[in-house]
């Protein structure tokens, strides 16, 4: 699960193109239109992707993205677990926030939560191919290309699970030299190798 935040804009001045060597002028500035936040979940071993915009990103924003996930894409699995960054709207405690206790109750305890680290780089491959693919579909969709769109994504989609699987395959044949590579000791090796 991700979020990313965007911008909405509008020309300032509408954009020509040249008569005489067809170029295309725009203008630099611009009109803001407001935000939104787009929470993105995506199962990529069963090819399954979600996005929801939102205006905001609040912790009550988060815990209806929650319930929606448990109840209404995984209502008969007891034990959900969900990899994300560690923003401060994302814990248990957002649940209980926004719903009755024992409504947050039974949603908690069908959360496994995994953190993902500060320093990730496989994380931000990623965020990069899935959130950027994910701009990208929104951008097409919105000049009214939605064909352009999807197929953005599902390269995206793709190319973040092509780099996901020669990732995994880099660390299992060549662990203890790529852990060293990033500065890892003895000890760091051994308890990452174990988990």
């Amino acid at each position: 699960m991700d979020e990313k935040p965007v911008q909405f804009f509008d020309d300032f001045r509408k954009g020509f193109r040249s008569k005489k060597d067809g170029v295309q002028y725009e203008d630099y500035q611009y009109i803001r239109n407001g935000t939104a936040s787009i929470f993105l979940f995506t199962e990529p071993l069963a090819g399954w992707r979600y996005a929801d915009a939102q205006e905001r990103r609040t912790a009550h924003d988060w815990a209806k993205q929650i319930e929606w996930l448990l109840t209404e894409q995984y209502p008969v699995a007891k034990r959900v677990v969900l990899v994300m960054d560690n923003l401060n709207t994302h814990s248990i405690a957002s649940l209980y926030a926004t719903f009755p206790p024992q409504h947050a109750r039974e949603l908690a305890e069908r959360l496994e939560i995994h953190y993902t680290p500060k320093h990730g780089i496989i994380v931000f491959l990623a965020i990069l191919c899935g959130v950027g693919g994910l701009v990208m579909m929104g951008i097409a969709r919105g000049e009214g290309k939605t064909e352009k769109g999807n197929a953005c994504f599902t390269v995206a989609c793709l190319l973040m699970t092509i780099i996901t699987v020669v990732s995994w395959l880099a660390l299992l044949t060549c662990t203890e030299p790529i852990f060293r590579l990033f500065g890892a000791n003895d000890e760091v090796i051994k308890q990452s190798v174990t988990h």
